[in-house]
C-alpha cells in the first residue's frame, strides 16, 4: 500500500527483504532517507 501511494519500504539495517528480516521503515520520499538515518543502529 504504501509503494502503491508512492512511498519507499526498505529494511533498517541492511540490503535484504526488511518483511522477512522486520525490520521495516518506510515513508515519502521527504522522510524515508531521514527516517533510516535515524533508526540505523550504529556500526
Amino acid at each position: 500500500m504504501v509503494r502503491e501511494a508512492g512511498g519507499t519500504v526498505s529494511d533498517v539495517n541492511t540490503p535484504g527483504d526488511a518483511l522477512v528480516t522486520g525490520d521495516v521503515v518506510c515513508g515519502n520520499e521527504y522522510v524515508h532517507g531521514e527516517l533510516v538515518r535515524i533508526l540505523r543502529k550504529p556500526a
